[in-house]
């Protein structure tokens, strides 16, 4: 295990769902929330929630400081966490990404301990177009994310090519997140 911190982003409207995607039921038996944090533990030293309001016992929830800003503001306010607690970085994922696994995990933690000065970050391999939710930030970035954070243009996604990331191919079914009902049915 090397310090990274865990993190579950669970902060979004789920709009297109019509429901909190953290409560969905995952075909592991427990919610989408558990899962997300369950596949974190034992690759990371500790784990945490950012956003949303649920809780599990045992795991720390920080509250996003602008509730639907974006990941951005997620990712910044785990950041901040990790710098005062003394990670070097952060291990991001969505609470939406039901078949990402801890191996998958494991494989972007090995390539981001070979270069850990750079963020890495997940990609598919047919579309090969970056998923900043799964990814590993050093806590040295939240300030560049800052000022994402408070522009017009909050996307992780155009920063993050700018921080010449470590790119890790991941399987597309890994990366395919639950935005609507009939997502579910690949999940």
């Amino acid at each position: 295990m090397s310090d990274l911190l865990g993190v579950v982003l669970s902060g979004g409207r789920s709009s297109r769902m019509g429901r909190d995607k953290s409560q969905l039921l995952h075909r592991s038996g427990v919610n989408f929330l558990r899962h997300a944090c369950d596949r974190l533990h034992g690759i990371t030293e500790q784990q945490i929630i950012v956003g949303g309001v649920h809780r599990i016992d045992g795991i720390e929830t920080i509250a996003d400081p602008a509730e639907h800003q974006g990941p951005a503001i997620g990712v910044v306010t785990a950041l901040e966490y990790a710098s005062r607690n003394g990670f070097s970085a952060c291990l991001v994922t969505a609470v939406d990404l039901p078949n990402l696994t801890r191996d998958d995990l494991r494989t972007l933690i090995e390539f981001w301990q070979a270069t850990p000065l750079c963020p890495a970050c997940a990609t598919d391999p047919i579309d090969r177009k970056l998923q900043p939710l799964v990814a590993i930030y050093p806590t040295f970035h939240r300030l560049d994310l800052m000022r994402i954070c408070h522009s017009p243009d909050r996307s992780l996604a155009r920063w993050l090519p700018t921080a010449l990331p470590v790119v890790v191919s991941m399987p597309t079914s890994s990366l395919r997140n639950v935005n609507r009902p009939e997502d579910l049915d690949d999940a």
